[in-house]
C-alpha cells in the first residue's frame, strides 16, 4: 500500500478486498469523527471521501484509537507486489526460517 509520502505497508491477504480491509483497520490513521448531523450532503460526500469506518470498530493498530480511519486525498495505491513493482520501489524481501 502506497500514499502521496511514499509506502504504507505490505499487506498479505488472498484478495483486494481483505487487503484493503486490513489497510483500513490496521495501516491507515486515525481519521475524523463525523459530526452528529451533516448540515449539506455536500459535507457528507467530503467527509465519506477522506474517511472510512474501520471494518471491526475497533483499530488492530495499539498506535490508532477511533473506529474511523483517514485516507490520503492526495492519493493512495493499493497493488499487488509484484517482482516488477518490487523493483520499481526498490523493495526486498529478505526471509528467514527459524
Amino acid at each position: 500500500m502506497r500514499d502521496s509520502m511514499g509506502i504504507v505497508g505490505i499487506i498479505r491477504a488472498q484478495t483486494w478486498e481483505d487487503a484493503y480491509a486490513c489497510a483500513i483497520d490496521e495501516l491507515l490513521p486515525d481519521g475524523e469523527m463525523p459530526p452528529e448531523e451533516f448540515a449539506t450532503e455536500h459535507e457528507r460526500a467530503c467527509w465519506e471521501e477522506a474517511n472510512s469506518w474501520r471494518g471491526s470498530g475497533v483499530p488492530a493498530n495499539n498506535r490508532c484509537h477511533l473506529p474511523v480511519a483517514a485516507h490520503d486525498i492526495n492519493g493512495e495505491a493499493l497493488e499487488a507486489l509484484t517482482p516488477a513493482l518490487m523493483r520499481e520501489l526498490g523493495i526486498r524481501i529478505q526471509l528467514k526460517r527459524f
